[in-house]
């Protein structure tokens, strides 16, 4: 029992230093390097963002908001809460529905932007990579082990690409999109109801 009890000690103490450390990063986000200083943190700690973590976060949040702190910090803290949330959506999602979202941030928002063909390349680069494992079809296996083994870096960095099965990758991007179409439709259907009690209302 008291092992139990220091080890839950012991994990608290660890995820509220973690915690001050991304609340470190996210009160420089706004200054130069800021926000790739707080990815680069995100990207150290993504194995502690859990609920448990979620809920430190809420409760400092809610704290914050009843001491009266000022609204940009504020903000601060609810942008990181947003922020380590999606990150717990996204560990917790199927490498499907992962590599969708990586393909989308790639693409970014506006395909008029400049560099839209080179960003394109880079989804075809990583879809590729994902759907081969990391390992190009063309590539002698053994051959490219015995340069792996040399080079132990490069070795974690290739072993480290995520396989996704191109059918599951299709078949989960198609469900996400027949999803987001009923919802569109629902939404306008609403919209419709809504326009045509206030017509009625108002005759």
């Amino acid at each position: 029992m008291l092992r139990t009890v220091d080890a839950t000690r012991a994990e608290y103490k660890r995820k509220a230093a973690v915690l001050l450390e991304l609340m470190a990063a996210a009160q420089q986000v706004n200054q130069e390097g800021g926000q790739e200083a707080l990815q680069q943190q995100l990207s150290a700690f993504r194995g502690e963002v859990d609920a448990a973590l979620l809920h430190m976060l809420a409760r400092r949040l809610q704290a914050a908001q009843q001491h009266g702190q000022n609204e940009a910090e504020l903000a601060q803290l609810q942008d990181l809460y947003d922020l380590l949330s999606l990150e717990q959506q996204r560990a917790l999602a199927t490498p499907a529905l992962r590599l969708l979202d990586e393909a989308l941030d790639l693409l970014g928002d506006d395909p008029y932007m400049p560099g839209a063909k080179q960003r394109g390349e880079a989804v075809v680069q990583r879809l590729r990579a994902a759907f081969t494992g990391g390992v190009a079809e063309d590539v002698d296996i053994f051959a490219a082990a015995a340069a792996l083994a040399s080079d132990k870096a490069l070795a974690a960095e290739a072993l480290s690409v995520e396989y996704v099965p191109q059918a599951s990758f299709l078949s989960e991007g198609m469900e996400l999109l027949q999803g987001a179409k009923d919802e569109m439709a629902a939404l306008a259907a609403a919209v419709s109801q809504a326009q045509t009690e206030l017509q009625q209302a108002s005759t």
